[in-house]
C-alpha cells in the first residue's frame, strides 16, 4: 500500500509521497548515527551564519547543515533536538537557553549546577566547570602568581598549605621573565666630569623621532638644546 495523491509529506510538506520516501530527506541524510542533517543551500551571511565572540571580537562562521540530533542526557535517556545548526569550526556544543525558554522549558541554577525542566521533570543537567581547572599545575602556579601580584613561591606555598588557593598544588615557578625584568633597576648615570664657567660652554642636544603621527605642519621630529649652565632650553620642530 503506497501513498495516495492527496497524502502530505511530514518532512517537506508536499503532496504525493510520505516522509519515508521523501527525496529531499534522502538528499540531506548524513551517515552519522546521532541524527539527520539537511544541507543548507543558501550560504549567505544572514540568518544561517553564527556570530561567535572570541577575545572581545565577533567572528562569523558558516552553518553547513540544519537537522535533528539525538541527545543523551545525564540519566541515560535520549531526547531529540530539532533545528540544530552544524558549525564545523566551533569546538564546543552549545544549547541556547533562550531558545529552550521559547519552547516552554524552564531552567534554574544553584550550587554550580544548572537544571533544565520540562514541567516538573529535570531533563538536562549541567555542572559548572571553571576554565582554570583544566590547566596543568605549572600554568595554575603562574596564574596564582599573577593573581596575587607576583607573590613569591614561598608565599604561595604557605597559602596553598592552608587551602587558601583552592587546594591547588604550587609547583616550581622557574624563570618568570615578566617578574624578573619588572624588578630590575636601571644603573645610575655616571657623575659628570666636565666643568663649565658660563653660558653655552656645554650644550645638551637631543633629537627625537620619527613620530607615528605627523604634526599639523607635517613635522616628524624635534630637536632640543639645553644649556648646562643656565638651563635655557630651545626646541625646534623639524621634518
Amino acid at each position: 500500500m503506497g501513498p495516495k495523491p492527496g497524502d502530505t509529506c511530514n518532512y517537506c510538506k508536499q503532496k504525493g509521497h510520505w516522509k519515508s520516501d521523501c527525496p529531499k530527506k534522502r538528499q540531506g541524510q548524513c551517515g552519522n548515527a546521532s541524527g539527520t542533517i539537511t544541507v543548507v543551500e543558501d550560504g549567505s551571511r544572514s540568518e544561517e551564519d553564527i556570530a561567535v565572540v572570541v577575545d572581545g571580537h565577533t567572528h562569523y562562521t558558516d552553518v553547513v547543515g540544519i537537522g535533528s540530533i539525538n541527545l543523551r542526557t545525564h540519566d541515560g535517556k535520549f531526547y531529540t533536538l530539532n533545528d540544530v545548526r552544524h558549525v564545523p569550526h566551533m569546538t564546543k556544543n552549545l544549547i541556547s537557553l533562550s531558545l529552550l525558554d521559547t519552547k516552554g522549558f524552564s531552567f534554574k541554577g544553584e550550587c554550580g549546577v544548572l537544571h533544565v525542566y520540562n514541567g516538573s521533570k529535570v531533563i538536562l543537567k549541567g555542572v559548572k566547570r571553571v576554565a582554570s581547572s583544566e590547566v596543568d599545575k605549572e600554568d595554575m602556579t603562574k596564574l596564582w602568581h599573577m593573581r596575587l601580584g607576583h607573590m613569591s613561591e614561598r608565599g604561595m606555598q604557605i597559602l596553598a598549605k592552608d587551602n587558601l588557593l583552592g587546594r591547588h598544588e604550587i609547583k616550581d615557578l622557574g624563570f618568570y621573565e615578566h617578574c624578573v625584568f619588572g624588578k630590575l633597576h636601571r644603573s645610575k648615570f655616571p657623575k659628570t666630569t666636565h666643568r663649565i664657567n658660563g653660558t653655552l660652554d656645554y650644550i645638551h642636544v637631543d633629537c627625537w623621532g620619527p613620530s607615528r603621527v605627523n604634526s599639523m605642519g607635517s613635522h616628524k621630529y624635534f630637536l632640543s638644546l639645553i644649556d648646562d649652565y643656565s638651563r635655557m632650553t630651545w626646541v625646534f620642530i623639524i621634518k
